[in-house]
């Protein structure tokens, strides 16, 4: 689940979505997009389906982790902030289909 709180960027691919274990952990500056939260079978998926949804749904490029991963009913849960740091690199171009530049 990703709610945001209206502020809008381009799409990021998760794999350029990263994550900091605390607010105290980031020294650049940034804006809150939302929050995420994501459930999985283990911690690790549950923080790649954290960033995906925080890349994709809100544009996010680093993903702050409200607390570490936590098991709850026998699945892992986490609960992370979405922001863009102020410095992020601009979002890829689209329309190529996936092909590289010839």
């Amino acid at each position: 689940m990703f709610k945001g709180n209206g502020t809008r960027a381009a799409p990021v691919p998760a794999n350029q979505v990263r994550v900091a274990q605390s607010r105290d952990a980031v020294s650049e500056e940034f804006t809150e997009l939302g929050v995420t939260r994501a459930k999985a079978p283990s911690a690790q998926e549950a923080v790649d389906l954290a960033k995906q949804k925080c890349g994709q749904a809100g544009g996010g490029n680093l993903l702050i982790l409200n607390t570490p991963p936590f098991e709850s009913n026998g699945s892992w849960r986490v609960d992370a902030s979405c922001v863009r740091t102020k410095n992020a690199p601009a979002a890829a171009p689209s329309g190529s289909g996936g092909r590289a530049p010839q």
